[in-house]
């Protein structure tokens, strides 16, 4: 992503001076976001995760019951029947979360090429001044942890990262401060399309989802938790039921 030559010094100042407003605005929203999920699923955990808990166990007496009474069937020259058969059904919290992502590690001496080469251009020792070595000195540690798992990926992106930065720019005057701010301009455009992204991951989500959701009942004069804990007294009280037809029936 490339700014026009067209702009002047003092439009390209303009400019990211507004980006910077817009990118405060972005991370403030997505901050507010992650605090109210955050407290609502605290909310949805407290109120369920008991029940959750107690169903969970039954579920998993239940099991156990049918496996001894199969096992019982099996000595007895009886191998029941296929109806006897009852799966553990296990009832989880919803997260907020994702799986992170298996990243493929390659050879020791690849890493370790690929680590000297990107050492050697942003290690703090190599900065000419003290501007840029908070970054060098944040993305070399980024380096020895993503080399310490040969995590070729990571690595890469380390340097890419330094490549976008405005500290990667060598050499003073107009023209260099002009490519300092085209590569500013670039790098809070791509910060915030990440920002807008992640909200849109969240609100994608089971719990954002069902936060909404309750939001709107509540204004509704409904309360949806209280029927979740009264659906899962219902399917607790089932699940007792089952359990004692297992051992005893």
């Amino acid at each position: 992503m490339s700014i026009p030559a067209i702009f002047s010094f003092s439009e390209k100042t303009a400019l990211c001076d507004r980006l910077f407003h817009e990118y405060a605005e972005h991370v403030r929203d997505l901050d507010a976001l992650k605090l109210d999920v955050s407290r609502f699923q605290q909310r949805y955990a407290s109120a369920v995760r008991e029940r959750v808990d107690e169903l969970n166990r039954l579920n998993a007496l239940i099991a156990a019951a049918v496996r001894e009474k199969n096992a019982s069937l099996f000595l007895n020259h009886d191998h029941g029947h296929k109806d006897d058969l009852e799966p553990s059904i296990e009832f989880s919290l919803i997260p907020l979360g994702q799986q992170k992502k298996v990243v493929p590690n390659q050879t020791s001496a690849d890493a370790k090429k690929l680590y000297r080469r990107i050492a050697s251009i942003i290690h703090p020792d190599k900065a000419k001044n003290g501007e840029s070595n908070p970054l060098r000195t944040r993305l070399m540690s980024e380096l020895n942890e993503a080399y310490a798992r040969k995590d070729i990926i990571k690595m890469q992106s380390v340097l890419e990262r330094w490549q976008e930065s405005p500290d990667a720019v060598t050499g003073e005057g107009p023209e260099a401060e002009m490519q300092k701010f085209d590569k500013l301009i670039v790098q809070l455009k791509k910060s915030m399309s990440g920002i807008e992204q992640e909200i849109s991951r969240i609100m994608n989500t089971d719990i954002y989802r069902l936060m909404r959701q309750v939001e709107d009942s509540d204004l509704a004069g409904r309360d949806i938790i209280q029927e979740m804990q009264a659906m899962f007294d219902v399917k607790i009280g089932e699940a007792q039921n089952r359990l004692i037809i297992k051992k005893y029936g």
